[in-house]
């Protein structure tokens, strides 16, 4: 069963050396790499991919309103996915997410809506949001408003390290699936 995934958003492009660096992190950490996919440890398979394996996903962000809000626009992203849905799974994503966007210097994207923070959704466009200490946790947390494709409007959650370091040992904590 599939389960969580999340990207890091990157003030620019990565270029082939970020790339195997990248790999070369971790090769270091999983049990067992092939290809695109690794494990962390025997029963925790994950994959990952840069940017360029999914074309048109920067510009969808610019309809969000994301690159105001920052004061910048992602150039550059890295997705990673667990493989299985447990709890562990969840937090072997939140610390991939943790490490490399701290060694990128990038913004976390939780590819949807968190437990906590604000919900956008409904039948209206709502402006993004910038959310200092979200319910009294350390970090920023950011939310847009995207368009489904039965014409609603959705939430998508994003955060800095901080935010992800300390929700992670909250009892709230699970990323999206």
């Amino acid at each position: 069963m599939a389960g969580p995934a999340a990207s890091i958003l990157l003030r620019s492009a990565l270029t082939p050396t970020h790339e195997s660096r990248i790999i070369a992190d971790l090769t270091q950490l999983a049990t067992h790499i092939e290809d695109d996919d690794f494990w962390l440890g025997d029963d925790h398979p994950f994959f990952f991919a840069f940017g360029e394996d999914y074309p048109g996903l920067l510009e969808e962000l610019d309809d969000t309103g994301l690159a105001a809000l920052l004061g910048w626009r992602p150039q550059g992203i890295l997705t990673f996915a667990a493989m299985c849905n447990g709890d562990r799974d969840h937090e072997l994503l939140a610390e991939l997410c943790i490490r490399f966007a701290e060694q990128l210097d990038g913004l976390i994207d939780f590819d949807g809506q968190l437990c906590i923070g604000p919900d956008l959704g409904g039948t209206s466009p709502c402006p993004p949001r910038r959310i200092d200490a979200p319910e009294g946790l350390p970090g920023v947390l950011y939310a847009v408003a995207y368009q489904t494709a039965r014409g609603r409007y959705a939430t998508s959650h994003y955060s800095d390290v901080a935010f992800l370091r300390a929700f992670l040992h909250d009892s709230r904590f699970r990323m999206v699936k």
